[in-house]
């Protein structure tokens, strides 16, 4: 996927990414070049996800969450600007499982 720059999504913070929020724990260890584990993006309450099949579409359609590939801007929990940027390896509903 063409994804932005993490400069990009700072200097124009108005366009909406589609992204996760993993919690306050996970970002010392991002920041260093980790990976994004299960955990940090479904433990609640600090972490956002978009859900499977809650929003709608203007037609009335379920709209899917998140699939293996599709380009994500991660933020932390408590944190105005991103933290990185990144591609699922995993689909969100594999994700939940875990």
């Amino acid at each position: 996927p063409i994804l932005p720059t993490l400069r990009m999504v700072h200097k124009y913070p108005s366009l909406k990414f589609t992204s996760v929020t993993v919690d306050k724990g996970a970002i010392p260890f991002l920041l260093g070049g980790a990976n994004v584990m299960c955990p940090g993006l479904t433990k609640d309450p600090g972490s956002i996800m978009p859900p499977d099949g809650v929003e709608k579409d203007a037609n009335g359609f379920d709209l899917p969450g998140l699939s293996k590939g599709d380009g994500v801007v991660i933020f932390a929990e408590g944190k105005e600007h991103a933290l990185a940027i990144g591609v699922m390896t995993m689909s969100s509903a594999e994700v939940r499982s875990k």
